[in-house]
């Protein structure tokens, strides 16, 4: 999960488990949030002066992420 704390960002995100699904854009302000399921592309671009919480399940060191 990802969770626009301050300012706007866009978010852009491709499934990769679908090889027919679309590249999708999405603009987040603040307090919007976002969820990435497993095998999701996904970026994160400030539009401006941002900060966000991104949140995790699992551990992101070594062979784990």
């Amino acid at each position: 999960y990802t969770l626009v704390t301050k300012g706007k960002m866009k978010i852009t995100v491709k499934d990769l488990k679908n090889n027919n699904s679309t590249i999708e854009e999405f603009e987040l302000g603040i307090k919007d949030m976002i969820m990435f399921p497993p095998y999701c592309y996904h970026s994160i671009e400030a539009l401006e002066d941002s900060e966000c919480l991104v949140f995790t399940s699992k551990s992101r060191k070594g062979d784990n992420y």
